[in-house]
């Protein structure tokens, strides 16, 4: 029913309504999703960017077999360089629902809830915002996104166990990506 990653199930009625409230909160004006954006048109713009370097790469070595030029030669190495970057980018960042709610900058508080509420949120999910919000005054969308998460991991019946070992492989996940994603050297 879920992915490997354990991410939302595309389609349920959790991802539908947090999608369809991000969606309504940028058209209203309450949410800049630049970041989120960008992150998504990474996820398609690196693939054409890794085939039109592989096809001008192989184009090079072609004419390096051809000709014998020291110039295409160089080229196919700076094309080979470059595949090797984009590949790599490509194999360590990654691309899902939650990283892309990790790139958002706004936060998620009361008045949001509200709005939330009127998008006809599943009652678990207003329940344990409420139960985050009075920790503290905001949640991150990351946050948003963890509590989305686990309620329909425990409505899908999972177990505890089961549970507790997803959500560390996410948060082992989201911390090692971490000086990728928010542009941090450590």
């Amino acid at each position: 029913m879920f992915s490997g990653k354990y991410g939302l199930q595309t389609g349920s009625e959790y991802h539908e309504c947090l999608i369809s409230f991000v969606k309504s909160e940028k058209m209203n004006g309450n949410l800049s999703l630049r970041k989120y954006n960008f992150i998504a048109c990474l996820k398609w713009v690196l693939p054409i960017l890794i085939i039109f370097t592989g096809i001008y790469f192989l184009g090079a070595i072609y004419l390096f077999i051809v000709e014998s030029s020291l110039l295409s030669l160089v080229i196919a190495i700076a094309l080979g360089a470059a595949l090797i970057i984009v590949l790599s980018i490509l194999s360590i960042f990654p691309f899902d629902l939650q990283s892309q709610f990790d790139a958002i900058d706004g936060r998620f508080d009361d008045e949001s809830l509200l709005r939330l509420c009127k998008h006809n949120a599943p009652d678990d999910v207003i329940d344990q915002i409420i139960r985050a919000l009075k920790n503290g005054n905001t949640l991150s969308f990351s946050e948003l996104y963890d509590i989305f998460w686990l309620c329909s991991r425990t409505s899908a019946g999972v177990d505890g166990g089961r549970l507790l070992a997803e959500r560390y492989a996410q948060i082992k996940c989201r911390v090692r990506l971490r000086p990728f994603t928010k542009g941090h050297t450590e």
